[in-house]
């Protein structure tokens, strides 16, 4: 009967079945439909914020029965031992088996019984599989007598370390990325210089910070991939082990692998001073030495991009600036050429200082995290950054 009242166009006070609560309770119904109707925005907003709170209820008690599912897992959770084999091969001890979270914050900081000189890096980045490998030649000042010599390393595989002439022992701390390398025998480094080499391989795919690859499409449908790096704040140990602090900083002699086809470049901080014949497909391409930088300023672009080239006045000294760039983008590359040659010379001129470098840069990469990175001598930007609309906001870095 309700619901006969509730939904009859004309009241039914001729039904003698109906009683005065029956006909008081359909009239009730169909008034809070009404305001219901009128009030949409309202109820949707009430309904909604009902529906967080019982979501918000849900996932607070599922959070506390993982952490308490944690704690469990903490409470009976022990560190595997490492193990260190015999002296004649190296040896690899990684920390496995815990859950907890780091309790030596001074790890975080490198020790200061080491400084690096001088990196003489070879980096081999195959651009079909997306893989890398490489080897670093560390030139060190041991300034006080140590047993180990701790720098950092982070999703890297270590193949061995040589100490001077002499096979050396590594751990690998993945909580802090530390890579420990002691001497086979147990002796100390003595103070003075000493020689680490690292063999190492990593992955390019499937990131966006250290040494990545990246991808582009040409006009005729093409993907086209090349190998770049982002290293700032502490991605440098991503593409090779290295002190990766700002103020241990070092001088590099960089060396790139990259195909033979002419299309294709390869770029570091400093001008190329050689290129030789690797093996049937690919040539290795060496850099000048650099000034001491800091790990995260070091650059290392391999990709079949061309350039437009402008110069900029160096306190009376001409300085070429090259804007890279895939072909189909090229066009953009003047707009950024501009800004650049007048940021620089302004501030050459403001602080009345030279630019110390033999060469600038600036190159677009279609997936580069930031808006801007910086090194010494080479200045990234998004694919989208070179449009005329923000060219303005391109900085320049003085070393």
């Amino acid at each position: 009967k309700v619901a006969s009242l509730f939904i009859a166009k004309e009241p039914l006070s001729y039904d003698p079945t109906v009683t005065r609560f029956e006909r008081g309770l359909a009239e009730t119904m169909a008034s809070f439909i009404a305001w219901i109707l009128s009030h949409k925005l309202l109820c949707f907003l009430i309904a909604a914020t009902v529906a967080f709170g019982i979501s918000t209820i849900v996932l607070g008690v599922q959070n506390a029965e993982l952490r308490s599912e944690i704690d469990d897992l903490k409470s009976v959770t022990t560190a595997a031992p490492g193990t260190t084999a015999a002296p004649e091969t190296s040896t690899a001890i990684t920390t496995t088996g815990t859950t907890e979270a780091p309790d030596d914050m001074s790890k975080y900081r490198l020790p200061t019984t080491v400084k690096p000189l001088v990196y003489d890096l070879y980096l081999y980045p195959d651009l079909d599989t997306g893989l890398f490998s490489g080897t670093v030649v560390i030139s060190l000042n041991v300034l006080s007598e140590t047993d180990s010599v701790v720098l950092h390393s982070n999703l890297l595989t270590i193949d061995n370390v040589t100490i001077g002439t002499e096979t050396g022992n590594f751990a690998l701390e993945d909580t802090y990325e530390l890579l420990t390398i002691t001497k086979a025998d147990g002796s100390l480094f003595s103070v003075g210089n000493a020689t680490i080499e690292i063999n190492f391989n990593g992955d390019m795919k499937n990131r966006i910070v250290g040494l990545y690859t990246s991808s582009y499409t040409t006009e005729s449908g093409e993907s086209r991939q090349i190998a770049t790096s982002k290293f700032e704040p502490t991605y440098a140990r991503q593409a090779f082990p290295c002190f990766d602090e700002p103020n241990l900083k070092a001088k590099y002699i960089v060396h790139l692998l990259k195909p033979k086809d002419a299309s294709y470049i390869a770029l570091s901080n400093y001008p190329v001073a050689r290129t030789e014949d690797y093996d049937d497909n690919n040539e290795l391409v060496t850099f000048d030495e650099t000034v001491e930088m800091s790990t995260y300023l070091s650059c290392f672009i391999v990709s079949d991009f061309t350039n437009t080239e402008t110069s900029f006045d160096n306190m009376g000294t001409s300085v070429p600036l090259k804007v890279y760039a895939s072909p189909e983008n090229l066009n953009k590359t003047t707009y950024a050429g501009e800004v650049g040659k007048k940021a620089i010379e302004y501030y050459v001129n403001y602080f009345n200082m030279s630019y110390p470098l033999p060469k600038l840069g600036e190159f677009q990469i279609q997936s580069i995290l930031i808006l801007n990175v910086m090194f010494c001598m080479c200045i990234n930007g998004r694919k989208s950054d070179f449009k005329k609309i923000s060219e303005s906001s391109i900085i320049v870095y003085f070393q």
